[in-house]
């Protein structure tokens, strides 16, 4: 499957999701929150293959967070503002 065929939770049969950046799990879901803030349509993978030590493979290999192809020049500017700490509390 490829990553245009991905399912989206609020997928719109018309308007694809698409992958933004892989993160950091924690990263990850900071980002997708500023991004559902703003309004954008969003979606972190879930974490999978669970070790014995409770870490998992995603966890260290980062998380892909998707939004909706028609919402990806919106989402890179609020993903760089995030990220260079230029909207920081």
């Amino acid at each position: 499957m490829g990553e245009k065929d991905r399912k989206h939770r609020r997928q719109d049969k018309d308007d694809l999701p698409v992958v933004l950046c892989q993160l950091p799990v924690v990263d990850a879901q900071i980002l997708a929150t500023k991004l559902d803030a703003e309004g954008l349509t969003v979606s972190v993978e879930e974490p999978a293959l669970w070790s014995a030590y409770g870490q998992s493979i995603s966890a260290t290999a980062g998380l892909r967070v998707w939004v909706l192809e028609s919402q990806l020049e919106r989402a890179k500017e609020v993903a760089r503002r995030s990220l260079s700490g230029e909207d920081a509390i």
